[in-house]
């Protein structure tokens, strides 16, 4: 039995907690996201908007997979430590492509631009959006 995803706490902040629904039958824990592993039966959890993938990856703190994973991007610099070496929460790692408030995107690459991200600029403003959160 699985001790992530419950009614009860293991970690003192709650990160054993941290779940998603990402269909109508699929519950999962985060980090089981985005991994390659086929958790849920209708695949929703690799198929989730959060998983544009970053350049880097790490071994995640609650995976089943003790290998490097991908990173995903909406997990970079969120203020929250993803993986076990805390490379996602880095700054020194990391570079501010473009973006402001809770919409920046980072880079582990010095020489990257938005331009080259798949992403689309709002016409009004300076904001970016991910393409795969439209649909």
């Amino acid at each position: 039995e699985h001790v992530i995803c419950k009614d009860f706490h293991l970690c003192d902040d709650n990160s054993d907690g941290i779940c998603e629904t990402v269909s109508k039958v699929c519950v999962i824990h985060k980090h089981q996201m985005c991994d390659g592993v086929k958790d849920c039966p209708d695949v929703a959890d690799e198929k989730a908007s959060i998983c544009t993938k970053s350049e880097a990856s790490c071994v995640r703190r609650f995976s089943y997979k003790r290998d490097n994973v991908s990173i995903p991007a909406s997990w970079v610099m969120d203020g929250m430590a993803d993986c076990m070496n805390k490379l996602d929460e880095d700054s020194n790692s990391w570079f501010r492509v473009c973006g402001t408030g809770d919409k920046v995107f980072y880079s582990f690459k010095k020489d990257v631009s938005c331009t080259k991200l798949p992403l689309l600029k709002c016409p009004t403003s300076e904001n970016y959006m991910a393409i795969n959160s439209l649909c």
